[in-house]
């Protein structure tokens, strides 16, 4: 299956499996949104992708924050013909510490990043993909697992 002239958005691609996912995703020629808590944090991503025969777009946002969510769900909704792949990647990790003592304030912002944040971007983009009969919603999880110090993100 070709992949040219589709638009994928890989959230948390500003560096490590998401950078290497949006590197794939143009080298199957691919056209990318990459994503980052801010644009400057794409710099190295938006080198690597220079040379490749795709369109290429930066949108930024903290998916902690509803204002952040908002400009990432909306920077992908411009993309000239709709979002056909959406790689939801971004996620963060809380401390190593006892489970007994992670504060709820960690479970709300591990949860609001790795959980709602990726079905909000579902609820945003999936009804698109029906509508032009294509669409691929790939949500990476980890392997992380019997590990309660990491609890709030191996849930």
């Amino acid at each position: 299956m070709s992949l040219r002239s589709k638009w994928a958005l890989v959230t948390g691609s500003s560096r490590g499996i998401g950078q290497q996912l949006a590197l794939g995703l143009a080298k199957m020629e691919c056209n990318v949104i990459v994503h980052g808590r801010t644009l400057e944090n794409l710099g190295t991503t938006l080198d690597l992708l220079k040379d490749t025969d795709v369109a290429i777009s930066a949108v930024a946002g903290d998916l902690a924050t509803e204002e952040g969510l908002k400009a990432v769900i909306q920077g992908a909704t411009d993309a000239p013909a709709g979002i056909d792949i959406l790689y939801n990647n971004a996620a963060v990790m809380n401390a190593w510490q006892p489970v007994w003592e992670i504060p709820p304030e960690v479970w709300r912002h591990t949860f609001q990043v790795n959980v709602f944040s990726l079905v909000a971007m579902c609820n945003a983009l999936a009804p698109g993909m029906v509508a032009r009969g294509y669409g691929r919603i790939i949500n990476l999880t980890s392997g992380i697992k019997d590990t309660p110090n990491l609890a709030p993100y191996g849930v």
